[in-house]
């Protein structure tokens, strides 16, 4: 079982609020902060579930970056190609 510093540290670090973080995997608000507060334990399966999760988030935000990048870069060699053949 975590401790409740571990699910609050955890959560911020993820840069989420408690509503944002219980929603993720599908719990209340009031279920994450009787966690964080010691109030009732928090099941190992909740915190795995969150990790995936958060893991899944990171991964896809991943891909938009770099789906971001190529798409600038594509752009930039179309634009450098296009001034050429005006030269």
């Amino acid at each position: 079982m975590y401790i409740p510093e571990q699910i609050k540290a955890v959560r911020l670090k993820a840069g989420l609020t408690q509503a944002q973080a219980a929603e993720l995997i599908g719990y209340s608000k009031r279920a994450w902060q009787d966690w964080e507060q010691g109030r009732k334990p928090m099941r190992d399966a909740a915190m795995d579930l969150f990790l995936l999760k958060l893991a899944v988030r990171d991964a896809e935000n991943e891909e938009l970056d770099e789906e971001q990048v190529e798409g600038a870069e594509r752009e930039e060699r179309e634009a450098c190609e296009s001034d050429h053949a005006e030269v």
